[in-house]
């Protein structure tokens, strides 16, 4: 989850898109489509904190985790972000994101 807030911080797009699922790379289709999503509606973060980090694992092993908490964009305004997540081949791989203001 840090890793990908740090890449949106720093603009790094491709790093961003990297860390998604290959379900959610079809849903938004490049980085830079990522890109302009976020920067469209001033999305970048300046700073977060998660307060809520939930792991589950189901009948088929499956594992995944929701990350909740609060997030401050580059202009200053405030908001919440929520990251959901996957564990493939022991890496985790973002399936949904919402940052809100």
């Amino acid at each position: 989850g840090n890793d990908f807030m740090t890449a949106l911080k720093d603009g790094d797009y491709e790093a961003a898109y990297a860390l998604f699922h290959p379900g959610l790379q079809e849903n938004f289709g490049t980085p830079e489509d990522l890109k302009k999503r976020v920067e469209d509606k001033a999305l970048r973060p300046k700073d977060w904190s998660f307060s809520s980090v939930n792991a589950t694992t189901d009948a088929d092993k499956v594992t995944t985790a929701k990350m909740e908490g609060n997030v401050t964009y580059q202009d200053g305004v405030s908001g919440a972000v929520i990251l959901e997540m996957i564990q493939v081949d022991a890496e985790w791989k973002i399936i949904s994101f919402s940052l809100n203001r």
